[in-house]
């Protein structure tokens, strides 16, 4: 299923063990409150992010790594504000810790992924966090893999059409709609970085799209780097 997102974090786990790393799992986890903040209910937020602070704190770690752009941003950005600043811990979204695995010799993609892709960049890693570049990366390391670029990239790149579950009308659809036209013009597989993204795209697709679309696959970014494992 397109919701269940259980599977990146399983990927990511995948990930982190085959370069040795034994990641803090909490069953003190919540909602990095992202929705409660874009909608207005800023009280909800702040009550999440004092819960996640406690425990990360209490956890000892000093890195700190999400699988999704939105938590990411919240967490790096964000949580400061509530919390006062993290102490020395680094918050890294899951890209940007593969690419440094992978570069550091740490990581090696040993099974091909004979596809070809495309890359949707996120609002809250692109345009709101300026990272860009580590998911390419990662991209690029993936033996086999065929790395197509959009036409509206990086900080042109347009949303997956639904902010923080906030709005999903006609406007959206027809945002989709020329996003995943886009994407099918150069590729089969459209990677995102972002659960929500993945989501959205999907829900699309799913549902009656606005025009026909050539046969297009939503793949997450995570999952993809843990297939390459082997």
């Amino acid at each position: 299923s397109y919701c269940d997102s259980a599977g990146i974090g399983r990927a990511a786990i995948k990930i982190m063990n085959a370069a040795g790393i034994v990641p803090v799992v909490a069953n003190a986890e919540r909602c990095c409150g992202h929705d409660a903040l874009w909608n207005g209910d800023r009280p909800t937020f702040e009550a999440l992010a004092r819960a996640n602070a406690a425990w990360i704190r209490e956890s000892g770690a000093k890195r700190l790594v999400t699988t999704c752009a939105e938590c990411y941003s919240m967490l790096k950005y964000e949580y400061p504000k509530v919390v006062g600043g993290w102490d020395g811990l680094e918050v890294l979204h899951m890209s940007e810790l593969i690419e440094e695995l992978v570069k550091g010799g740490k990581l090696r993609f040993s099974r091909p992924v004979e596809l070809t892709v495309t890359y949707q960049d996120p609002c809250r890693l692109g345009r709101h966090s300026k990272e860009y570049d580590a998911p390419r990366e990662v991209l690029r390391a993936i033996p086999g893999l065929r790395f197509v670029e959009m036409d509206r990239i990086r900080e042109n790149a347009m949303c997956c059409g639904v902010g923080a579950y906030s709005n999903c009308d006609a406007a959206t659809k027809f945002l989709q709609q020329e996003r995943l036209e886009e994407a099918a013009s150069k590729a089969d597989h459209i990677v995102t970085a972002c659960p929500h993204c993945r989501i959205h795209f999907s829900c699309y697709l799913d549902g009656k799209p606005v025009d026909p679309l050539p046969e297009l696959k939503i793949v997450d970014l995570t999952e993809l780097a843990a297939q390459a494992l082997g």
